[in-house]
This record gives C-alpha cells, sequence and structure tokens, in this order.
C-alpha cells in the first residue's frame, strides 16, 4: 500500500457500528458506580459522538 493511500486512512476518524457504540454505553451505565467521574464524562461523549453519527438509511423502501 502506497504512503499517501495509508495517510488518507489514518486521518479518517474512527467511526464503530452503531451497535457496537449501544452496547459500550450500556456497559458504562451498567457500572457507572464503580466507574465513578470518568463513566460519566465517557457516557456524555459517546451519547454526543452518537448524536452527530449520520444515521443508516432504511433499505426497505
Amino acid at each position: 500500500m502506497s504512503n499517501s493511500v495509508r495517510s488518507e486512512q489514518d486521518r479518517k476518524p474512527f467511526s464503530p457500528p452503531e451497535g457496537d457504540l449501544a452496547q459500550l454505553l450500556a456497559g458504562l451505565e451498567r457500572q457507572r458506580e464503580d466507574l465513578g467521574p470518568i463513566a460519566d464524562e465517557l457516557i456524555d461523549l459517546l451519547r454526543r459522538y452518537q448524536a452527530i453519527l449520520p444515521k443508516p438509511r432504511d433499505h426497505h423502501a
């Protein structure tokens, strides 16, 4: 793979599948008390990230 292609891939933001993000949020919410304030921060950040992700199109149309 050329350096120009690799550097393009490195610049693309990571986009986890919607299901993975939902599972991560659910896990953080379940362990919120054990993890303390960092869980609140992570949950807030992930919810904001989830809100700006493009919504998947309905393929049934």
